[in-house]
């Protein structure tokens, strides 16, 4: 599925080895929980520097998730990614993962709006995923209406249709802390069975992706049933370019915390000169909103975002204390102007996307990646 690559570079064994003295751990899955303690831990260290409330609060020390499943500290190249994947265990496929702002930035928008509207992470999926409707429970929280059937198990598709769903020489990734992974819909896809049931696979790009080298896409492929090797295939020819390298992983049971609905993580990056198909992608860096707000008030002001990048690879997010309030979606200021200028991160407590209009390079728009709402901004570059 991927190109063959040389041997992983040092700093992806150091990541695969896990962190020095972290102590012994009775499995992984013990460590993996451990990791997810720590790393509570220093996002509270986080707040409580931001919000400068606290005598003698400092900012974390990121360096005390090195080796941790689930967390890069660095972004990982192809180059590693192949590596990492053909070394196929648990352990070094749990090397990959978000940065550690990254994972806050996923944790902060679960725990403060998933949550809050929807009765599960599951209903949450289900219903922006597969777009079902939703009905309030008792609590006024949003569930899902799903048919019955709608989903099957691993089991259930053996037994009926005596196959395997997936490879497991293609499992496992580090989707620590959870599995909201979902942006603006890519295609559905179905096909019929005898029984009436069909299969229905959705294509989406990953609104919280790995912390991956820039040019490496990260998609997730949702179905409503275990998919085989050669299906899954069959779907990465439909929606990734010609010539691209590509793997893909499912999760394993240990790293997996949305169990209930099948899903794949594609990794694929454009052959050498495809920058036209390159233009569209977009891409979300974490760093705090404070930063953010310092930074975008050192580039004009409110009203103007500077960004740091390449067009093609637009690397960013809205801060909520700067133009808008993500939660209601408060417009803050009217027009906007973005200069591209070359490299500088952007980041929110709730993401919000710039991409591109069609093909049309001198014109974007913005609007929140979790929310059903319009584009807010259109921005000129000249």
């Amino acid at each position: 599925m991927a190109h063959e690559a040389p041997g992983p570079t040092p700093a992806a064994r150091a990541a695969v080895a896990g962190p020095s003295g972290a102590g012994p751990f009775a499995s992984f899955a013990e460590e993996v929980a451990a990791s997810v303690a720590l790393m509570r831990t220093l996002f509270d260290a986080l707040d409580a520097y931001q919000q400068g409330g606290q005598e003698g609060a400092a900012p974390p020390d990121w360096e005390r998730l090195r080796g941790r499943p689930g967390v890069r500290l660095e972004p990982t190249s192809w180059q590693d990614l192949t590596a990492v994947l053909a070394d196929g265990s648990e352990r070094a496929l749990g090397s990959l993962g978000r940065s550690p702002l990254g994972i806050k930035a996923y944790w902060d928008y679960r725990d403060h709006v998933i949550v809050g509207q929807y009765a599960s992470v599951t209903d949450y999926l289900q219903a922006k995923v597969f777009g079902f409707p939703t009905q309030p429970g008792a609590d006024g929280r949003l569930a899902a209406r799903v048919p019955p059937g709608f989903f099957r198990g691993q089991a259930q598709q053996q037994a009926e249709q005596g196959q395997v769903g997936g490879s497991s020489s293609d499992a496992a990734s580090s989707g620590i802390g959870g599995e909201a992974e979902a942006s603006s819909a890519d295609g559905v896809g179905g096909s019929g069975s005898s029984c009436g049931w069909r299969l229905v696979t959705v294509w989406r790009d990953n609104d919280f992706p790995y912390h991956l080298c820039p040019g490496i896409r990260h998609d997730n492929l949702w179905a409503n049933r275990p998919l085989a090797e050669a299906e899954v295939e069959a779907l990465i020819v439909q929606h990734v370019p010609p010539g691209s390298d590509h793997c893909w992983f499912v999760n394993t049971p240990t790293l997996q915390s949305v169990p209930a609905i099948w899903h794949a993580h594609v990794l694929w990056q454009p052959p050498p000169g495809a920058a036209s198909e390159a233009a569209a992608v977009v891409r979300k860096q974490a760093t705090s909103s404070a930063a953010a707000a310092a930074a975008a008030a050192g580039h004009g002001g409110p009203g103007t975002l500077r960004i740091n990048t390449i067009i093609s690879n637009v690397s960013c997010a809205l801060p909520d204390d700067c133009l808008v309030v993500p939660s209601t979606g408060e417009v803050l200021a009217d027009n906007v102007t973005m200069e591209i200028v070359g490299e500088l991160w952007i980041d929110a407590a709730a993401p919000w996307d710039f991409r591109m209009r069609g093909n049309d390079a001198s014109a974007l728009w913005i609007g929140p990646s979790q929310s059903d709402l319009s584009p807010v901004f259109n921005f000129a570059c000249g």
